[in-house]
């Protein structure tokens, strides 16, 4: 069932991702994103460690 589910989310998700941001704050190890899917629907949750560098994703596509 497990492998099931899993395909189903990856048939889901097979386009390229346009992250837009939900919401943000400061954290003591840089700033949190809350970022969604422009075309999706999908979210993640990213951490941009100092403004000069991208964020780095934290969580899996949900």
């Amino acid at each position: 069932m497990a492998a099931t589910q899993t395909q189903t989310a990856t048939v889901e998700h097979e386009h390229e991702h346009g992250w837009g941001l939900e919401s943000a704050h400061a954290t003591s190890q840089g700033r949190l994103l809350y970022t969604r899917c422009m075309a999706c629907g999908a979210r993640r949750v990213e951490l941009e460690p100092v403004p000069t560098m991208p964020p780095a994703p934290l969580s899996v596509v949900v």
